[in-house]
């Protein structure tokens, strides 16, 4: 059952990882980094589960692979243009810290020696210790809207924020059906949920709900939560495909409204 379960999700994921490719030649781009990259290891433990539960479709373990890369050169980049700045390379070297023993249980994945008992204590390893690697780059990003002086900092926050906690609600909704032994599962989706409705109220008091490119963005991302909140209550019966895409929805829609307030000098 599991197996099949997570091979539809699998089958339905819209793939999205192409937000590392961007060059950070700014603060701005470093911001937006630092943002999509709190999605991304939430991301990481989904391709996790894919592969403890043996799915192959679109090769799961070459995906995680990518991302593992794609987020130590995003990291890189980041300690290369800020190495001057004590605050930000305070961070970028605590996150480098907390970041190494959350790869190490990922890359287990990857050996294909692991029983399924072995992958459920990595799973649940990962799922207790991203959120330090997560304080960090939150951090960083801190740092950088302050050093910035960027505007709207409250608004970008919160655009950023819909994606983030998108992806935090569809992991996590991963793993109940996975049903992996975490207590901690709903209190984080909760978490989620709170984070998610504040930051869409945020930003529709905000003057770019006026804009009419930006209210559909956010009438996207509002879909998306009430989504959510529908699937949540269904007993014993997921709906991981349309729950993985109103993610991606979500993600594409908070990026783009992050797009748009950094536009606003």
């Amino acid at each position: 059952m599991l197996k099949r379960l997570l091979a539809v999700v699998v089958a339905g994921v819209v793939g999205i990882s192409q937000i590392f490719a961007m060059e950070i030649k700014s603060d701005t781009d470093a911001i937006v980094a630092m943002g999509e990259s709190e999605a991304e290891m939430r991301h990481m433990l989904e391709f996790y589960a894919f592969i403890g539960a043996g799915v192959k479709y679109k090769k799961p373990k070459d995906k995680l692979k990518e991302h593992i890369k794609e987020h130590e050169e995003v990291m890189q980049a980041i300690g290369n243009r800020y190495k001057g700045n004590k605050a930000i390379m305070k961070s970028v070297n605590a996150e480098k810290k907390a970041w190494e023993p959350v790869k190490n249980s990922l890359l287990t994945a990857l050996s294909g020696k692991k029983t399924q008992e072995q992958m459920t204590k990595e799973a649940l390893f990962v799922h207790a210790n991203i959120r330090s690697v997560i304080k960090e780059l939150e951090n960083i990003k801190k740092n950088l809207v302050k050093k910035s002086g960027v505007k709207n900092a409250k608004y970008l926050d919160a655009a950023e924020e819909i994606g983030a906690s998108a992806r935090r609600l569809s992991a996590h909704y991963m793993m109940k059906m996975w049903d992996l032994p975490d207590p901690t599962i709903m209190e984080h989706w909760n978490r989620g949920v709170e984070i998610y409705k504040h930051s869409l109220e945020v930003l529709e008091k905000s003057k770019f709900a006026k804009n009419p490119e930006f209210k559909k963005e956010l009438d996207t991302a509002k879909q998306s939560y009430d989504f959510f909140m529908m699937v949540i209550k269904f007993k014993n019966k997921y709906v991981p495909i349309m729950v993985q895409r109103k993610a991606d929805a979500a993600i594409k829609a908070g990026k783009k409204m992050v797009e748009i307030i950094l536009k606003d000098k």
